[in-house]
């Protein structure tokens, strides 16, 4: 392996220290002393979290035909089994 870029970038560590205390004291409020904290869910953790009511749904689904009692509309299956014939 051969490294060929020598010249990195000269960090100022008392630069950095401001521009974390510069971003610590964005999230407060200071008129009201309050943080104004917020949450962002990622892709994968909103994908995690619609799986787990999935499997849920899946679980109610496969207690009714354990239990004889699903009954899925008639309509619903003929157009699923059309649609996927037609590949849609």
């Amino acid at each position: 392996m051969r490294i060929e870029n020598f010249s990195l970038p000269v960090t100022n560590p008392t630069a950095a220290g401001q521009a974390v205390q510069k971003g610590a004291g964005e999230l407060h409020d200071h008129s009201s002393g309050v943080p104004n904290d917020a949450v962002q869910l990622s892709r994968l953790a909103q994908a995690l979290s619609d799986h787990s009511e999935r499997s849920l749904r899946i679980e109610q689904l496969r207690q009714q035909v354990a239990a004889g009692s699903y009954q899925p509309p008639a309509s619903a299956i003929s157009k699923s089994i059309v649609a996927f014939h037609l590949g849609k």
